[in-house]
Parts: structure tokens; C-alpha cells; sequence
């Protein structure tokens, strides 16, 4: 090894001409093997950079989804207990007195039997209502009044062959709560 550096001539990188590893015509293939190396190296990493980062737009695009879901279920319960909360204080506020009065119960056993078509209706009311509606509704319907102890004051069942409906603070609190939620 000393015997190389002994005989190596050092003045062309002092200030002299360069040294000639290659002929021109390998240098140039050489440098158009590098430029092509460098342009697929660069095509590479811009598709290997793109695939990245398609997938973690699609992770955040999948926990953005799952963030707003989880918003919605916590809104929708939200929503959920104040309109239990609303419907459990009006029937508190009620409590167990007159749910209508029996001018404005006769008007919705009226506008009730009305809407349902069905020829066979029987209309079961409080004991208490069958006297006062029998005056209020002589006359106006062609449906069976009847005396019901498990109805409350002020509230009504009509039933038939194939329709129904209930006029009671139960059915109008129910009403109230699907349309608020």
C-alpha cells in the first residue's frame, strides 16, 4: 500500500487538470442511469407518500364519522331524557285530576268518530262522563256510550271492529314525546 501512495501523482488535484476515470461516453450513461435512478426513486416515494397518505385521510375520514355518530347518540339522548323529564312533569303538574273537560271531551269523541271508519264503535267513559255526554253527543253519533270504571275522568276509549282510538293523558303525552323526539 505505501508503494501505491508513493507512485500516485497528487498535483492534478492541486490546481491541475481533473483525472479521467471514465471515458465520455460511459460518464454520460452513467449520469443518465443516475438520472433515471433519481426519477424512479422520486416516482416511488411520491406514490409511496400518496398511498400514506390515502390511508390516514381514510383513518381520520372513519374517526371523523365515528366522532360525529357518537355526537349524535349523545344529542339524540340528550333530547331523549328532556322530553321524558317533560312529559313526567306535565303528568305530575295533571296528576290524577280531570284530564279534559266534558264539553271539550264530547268536541274530541266527536272529531274522533269522525276519523274512524268503521261502523261498530263503542265509546267507554268514566262513569261520571256517561250522564253529561249522552246530552252532548244525543243525536251527533251512531256509536255506543258505555260506563267504564278503569277509565279516568275526563278521558275516552273508542274501539270498533277494525279501528280505535284513546283520548287519554297517557296517549296525548305519548303523542307529545314521539313528536319531540
Amino acid at each position: 500500500m505505501n508503494r501505491v501512495l508513493k507512485s500516485a501523482d497528487a498535483t492534478p488535484y492541486f490546481g491541475g487538470p481533473s483525472p479521467r476515470f471514465l471515458d465520455p461516453g460511459d460518464a454520460a450513461m452513467l449520469e443518465a442511469a443516475v438520472a433515471a435512478a433519481r426519477a424512479e426513486g422520486y416516482a416511488e416515494g411520491r406514490r409511496v407518500g400518496h398511498a400514506e397518505a390515502q390511508q390516514a385521510a381514510q383513518t381520520l375520514q372513519r374517526a371523523l364519522a365515528d366522532a360525529v355518530h357518537g355526537v349524535r347518540l349523545l344529542r339524540d339522548d340528550a333530547v331523549e331524557e328532556a322530553v321524558e323529564l317533560g312529559c313526567a312533569i306535565a303528568d305530575s303538574i295533571l296528576g290524577e285530576d280531570r284530564f279534559l273537560s266534558t264539553e271539550r271531551l264530547a268536541e274530541q269523541v266527536r272529531d274522533a268518530i269522525a276519523g274512524l271508519d268503521d261502523p261498530n264503535l263503542t265509546i267507554d267513559v268514566a262513569p261520571v262522563d256517561l250522564d253529561p255526554l249522552e246530552q252532548l253527543l244525543a243525536g251527533s253519533m251512531g256509536a255506543e256510550l258505555r260506563a267504564d270504571r278503569t277509565i279516568r275522568p275526563g278521558e275516552a276509549r273508542i274501539g270498533g271492529s277494525w279501528a280505535s282510538a284513546e283520548i287519554t293523558k297517557r296517549a296525548a303525552l305519548e303523542v307529545a314525546r314521539e313528536a319531540l323526539t
